[in-house]
């Protein structure tokens, strides 16, 4: 199993607004860049292209908790995955947020996929930080 996490980011907004935000997976196509075509969403379900890497897609696992909500990859997916981000508060009226991939990768798609996965849960986050900010 390969872990991937993000940064931690504080984000000035309560954490049931960033929960609501991003149980919602029609929000996402707003936190990805410009390489993701083909987006299609609801509520639940989401898939789309990254140019260069292929088809991806996931869906919200289970009903989020307090403080993380959960997503599993869908049948496009080039590989099984569980992403995790957690809204933690801190302080009044901000969030710690954090995304967490865990997927099963063959070690050269591990060695391939790891530092561009880091980099995309960091855009995720940054993003996601600056429309709750805006």
């Amino acid at each position: 199993m390969t872990t991937i996490t993000s940064e931690k980011r504080i984000i000035d907004r309560e954490p049931e607004i960033i929960r609501d935000f991003l149980t919602d997976l029609s929000n996402f196509e707003s936190l990805m860049p410009e390489q993701v075509i083909n987006w299609k969403s609801d509520r639940n379900t989401c898939s789309f292209t990254i140019q260069g890497m292929g088809n991806i897609g996931f869906e919200i696992a289970e009903p989020p908790d307090q403080d993380t909500v959960k997503y599993i990859s869908g049948p496009s997916s080039p590989f099984p995955f569980s992403l995790f981000i957690a809204v933690m508060p801190y302080g009044i009226n901000s969030t710690e947020a954090q995304l967490r991939l865990e997927a099963q990768m063959n070690p050269l798609m591990q060695m391939m996929a790891s530092k561009p996965l880091k980099n995309f849960l960091d855009l995720l986050l940054e993003r996601l930080n600056g429309l709750m900010a805006g």
